[in-house]
């Protein structure tokens, strides 16, 4: 890893009911449970259960930081979340800006993640100085990650919002933040116990994501009958050999919306890296081709699709001392099917539901094995 980049950049920060929380004025929390469908969903109720939140209440953010050292609560906003978190960023009467980060769905072994990657790159990168996990459950009545606010704008809305020279910058500040975290010396504490991005694991990560679940699999049977029986005969067909993998801290969700910048004069600099939950031990080939997927997406009229994007990426990956390895095709299509055989599991495990779109997903899954069986 070139150190000049790193401190470069580190210089430059110096159940079967789905239930939510609603708050009305001063009252405290109020839980509202809403029934939960089985199985997969159409299109208008997955939405519907999506946009469900855990609504923290004044009262309790004030109590939540005064517990924990921080000051008293000034001002309280709701950021949007996703599908498993809320989000709401807090200031204190100190002038201290944080966010609290609440797992309202599944388990808290995501958060446990990101602090442990965001503690380990903190030499490294302008990650929160402030990062802690609170289990208690004593006030909120489920796991949060309280971090400090990071400053700057997000790299999405750079990349959205501005002309092509910005675009070029924001690629390059991905490949030298991706080239630090891969750079990490890894350690058996770093990241959790996560074979997901292990090559030479693939059969593993598919047992685990399409079998270790028996009540999802119950409801897969009846989605696609056929499923179960034409992956069995494809696992069985499949000889690969073992993958030279170097292994490394692999990011997982490398996104424009998963890092800051700033701008200094005419250039945007790294102010902000964030969002490590998706982290884990494994091959680097994850990563490169996750971030490669987002520049072929129809995003905002198509500007992603630039292939200079990518060159930009690749090129200030190498400069900041990393080495771009060569991705075959057969690595490819094994890390498609990887992912696709897992993506069920975090929607069953949050809310056990199946998206819409799984019986597409697991044609998908069968489509690559096929693929990798006739090789």
């Amino acid at each position: 890893m070139n150190a000049s980049v790193a401190m470069g950049l580190v210089s430059q920060y110096h159940s079967d009911r789905m239930c939510c929380f609603m708050s009305e004025g001063s009252l405290p929390n109020q839980e509202v449970c809403l029934e939960r469908p089985k199985g997969m969903v159409d299109k208008a109720t997955f939405r519907q259960l999506c946009g469900e939140d855990y609504m923290m209440s004044a009262e309790d953010a004030d109590l939540l930081l005064q517990k924990h050292g921080l000051g008293k609560l000034k001002r309280v906003e709701k950021r949007e979340g996703n599908f498993l978190n809320s989000l709401y960023d807090c200031e204190t009467d100190q002038g201290s800006s944080y966010i609290v980060k609440i797992r309202f769905r599944g388990g808290h072994e995501t958060l446990e993640a990101d602090q442990r990657v965001t503690s380990a790159l903190r030499e490294v990168l302008p990650v929160a100085p402030i990062c802690f996990l609170d289990l208690d459950c004593d006030i909120l009545s489920h796991a949060c990650l309280v971090l400090s606010k990071l400053p700057g704008e997000l790299a999405e809305t750079v990349f959205e919002g501005e002309g092509h020279t910005a675009r070029i910058a924001a690629s390059r500040r991905m490949g030298e933040i991706m080239a630090v975290i891969h750079s990490l010396p890894v350690t058996c504490d770093l990241a959790p116990g996560r074979n997901l991005f292990r090559l030479n694991w693939w059969k593993e990560s598919i047992t685990r994501g399409l079998y270790d679940r028996p009540d999802m699999r119950s409801e897969i049977d009846k989605i696609h009958p056929s499923f179960y029986g034409r992956l069995e005969e494809s696992l069985s067909r499949i000889s690969l050999p073992s993958f030279d993998e170097q292994l490394c801290l692999v990011w997982g969700d490398p996104k424009f919306h998963n890092f800051l910048l700033r701008r200094d004069k005419d250039d945007h600099l790294t102010s902000g890296v964030f969002d490590f939950e998706s982290s884990g031990i494994g091959n680097w080939v994850f990563d490169f081709l996750y971030v490669e997927g987002n520049f072929r997406r129809g995003q905002a009229d198509g500007i992603y699709r630039d292939p200079e994007y990518v060159e930009a990426f690749y090129g200030a990956y190498t400069d900041a001392g990393g080495v771009v390895p060569e991705i075959s095709e057969q690595e490819r299509v094994l890390r498609d099917v990887v992912l696709k055989a897992n993506g069920g599991g975090w929607w069953w495990d949050g809310a056990k539901i199946l998206p819409p779109r799984i019986g597409s997903v697991l044609d998908d899954v069968l489509r690559g094995l096929e693929e990798l069986v006739n090789g």
